[in-house]
């Protein structure tokens, strides 16, 4: 059986996404703009790829 202990990495990292989603009072939507608005003050050209199509295979009952 494994022991866990923790990781000061995963503990940091989830303090500041923490504090950054408290700066929007955890409003999804308000983070998600604010995201979009630094993506396009960057300048950087960001790919985006249509979604894809979720294929299911039908089963040949024949």
């Amino acid at each position: 059986m494994a022991i866990w202990k923790p990781d000061s990495v995963i503990a940091e990292v989830r303090a500041v996404k923490d504090a950054y989603a408290a700066e929007f009072d955890f409003d999804i939507d308000a983070i998600c703009d604010h995201l979009a608005a630094v993506e396009k003050a960057s300048g950087w050209n960001y790919v985006t790829h249509p979604p894809r199509r979720i294929v299911t295979k039908v089963q040949d009952d024949g």
